[in-house]
């Protein structure tokens, strides 16, 4: 198979007298054996031979087309890293190619240390750099005492950055862009903290990107249960899960 050319477009080749086309795609939304990937800002259905599931968000693959919006995944590039979501079960691909993760917490509700401990492990194997997020500072009751609960993780080197998607939601979108400008970043956390409230101020029109990459997934039923990536400008891309 050759190599993909500058553009992100191979060579077409010929079977059966038909012109195969091959282009390169990054994934932008996976859900279940479910993927879309984008290519020149068009969105591909994308299946596995058989039943492999080895494909994260945030892959760029190789995609043999099958029909002007479906391809078949014949290669995944080589990643520069590769995430796991572990539990006591089992470990399951997250995302790939990611800059830094974004652990959300907040002052109200408590968050789990678990969650916490497990992604900054999960960043360590992975070689990517964590940062912790805590949300709803405004509510100031449980400040203080959140920020004791941090600072066992401040101090192993991990930044913490206060913020408040509702009290303060330009400064938090200013906050947050700086630290992810022209990279890729992943954003967890349990339900609660404030995650979606962040992705709302950092992606215009979240919700509806949402819908449309829901529909292009073509799972048979309407879903926002997935991890997807928002592509912005500057070259930065942000993967809530």
């Amino acid at each position: 198979m050759s190599r993909a050319s500058k553009g992100g477009q191979k060579a077409n080749a010929k079977t059966d007298g038909a012109a195969v086309e091959h282009v390169s795609a990054t994934i932008i939304a996976a859900h279940g054996r479910h993927y879309l990937g984008v290519h020149d800002q068009r969105h591909l259905q994308c299946v596995t031979r058989g039943k492999k599931t080895n494909v994260a968000v945030g892959d760029i693959v190789s995609l043999q087309m099958t029909s002007p919006n479906q391809g078949v995944i014949e290669e995944i590039q080589e990643r520069k890293t590769l995430l796991f979501r572990s539990d006591q079960y089992k470990s399951k691909l997250l995302a790939a190619n990611l800059h830094k993760i974004f652990i959300v917490v907040a002052t109200e509700p408590s968050f789990t240390d678990d969650l916490v401990s497990r992604a900054l492990v999960a960043s360590e194997a992975a070689g990517i750099q964590a940062h912790i997020i805590l949300n709803k500072v405004d509510i100031t009751a449980s400040l203080e005492k959140t920020r004791q609960r941090l600072k066992v993780y401040s101090d192993l080197g991990y930044a913490v950055h206060e913020v408040s998607a509702k009290g303060a939601p330009e400064e938090t979108r200013q906050c947050l862009m700086a630290l992810m400008q022209g990279q890729s970043s992943i954003l967890i956390g349990q339900s609660g903290m404030g995650k979606s409230s962040l992705i709302n101020l950092l992606v215009p029109d979240a919700d509806i990107a949402t819908r449309e990459i829901s529909a292009a997934l073509d799972t048979g039923k309407h879903t926002t249960t997935f991890t997807r990536l928002y592509q912005l400008e500057g070259g930065t891309s942000i993967i809530d899960s």
